[in-house]
């Protein structure tokens, strides 16, 4: 699969920050803010992104069917370690420049560290997160377009530096249509809604 058409799948996907497992973890414990619910869901998600520039593979000759595995990690900001394993699976057009993917990724959050504002945070996977759904993508230039819709479901323990702790269930669906993406759901049992516009 194209490095540029992999890169634009994950990235968009990742790059949302707002934020189909078999469980939905409970928000137990101290409550997060929705600002903080969000931003820690972000900040985790958004370190995957320098792990896969590093993914690459060479342009189809000619229209195929692809279905590709991989696994890749990053480390945090303040510790632990995020990873992301998964397949993307379609087809992709000869020049490289349109795709129709179905997605089945699992995020895996080992003792994370990052920030929000002045607090510390420690993530763990509470089990995973998982994106599963099914996005179509046309590039033109620098420009693209995407349509489909993507649900991510799981949960997330957390440890405060000012005390707090507790656990988040995470339960979000984006619709993708030209450049924007609205989303909608809950996290840490904060509903969540808005929109949103990716660039690549």
């Amino acid at each position: 699969m194209p490095s540029t058409i992999r890169l634009a799948v994950v990235a968009g996907i990742l790059a949302l920050g707002a934020c189909s497992g078999d469980s939905i973890t409970e928000t137990t414990g101290d409550r997060l803010a929705a600002d903080e619910a969000l931003a820690v869901l972000a900040e985790v998600s958004e370190i995957l992104g320098g792990a896969i520039l590093g993914v690459s593979a060479p342009p189809p000759s000619s229209a195929v069917p692809v279905s590709e595995t991989f696994s890749t990690s990053q480390s945090c900001p303040l510790g632990g370690s995020v990873s992301l394993s998964g397949r993307i699976s379609g087809d992709v057009d000869p020049s490289g420049d349109s795709g129709d993917f179905n997605i089945d990724f699992i995020e895996t959050i080992d003792r994370c560290g990052v920030r929000h504002e002045t607090t510390q945070f420690v993530v763990d996977g509470d089990p995973d997160l998982k994106y599963s759904g099914r996005l179509s993508i046309r590039i033109a230039g620098s420009a693209f377009t995407w349509n489909g819709t993507l649900d991510l479901r799981g949960g997330f323990s957390w440890v405060a530096s000012d005390g707090r702790s507790g656990s988040c269930g995470v339960a979000v669906t984006y619709r993708y249509a030209g450049t924007s993406v609205s989303y909608t759901g809950t996290v840490c049992g904060q509903p969540v809604n808005g929109s949103i516009t990716v660039g690549f």
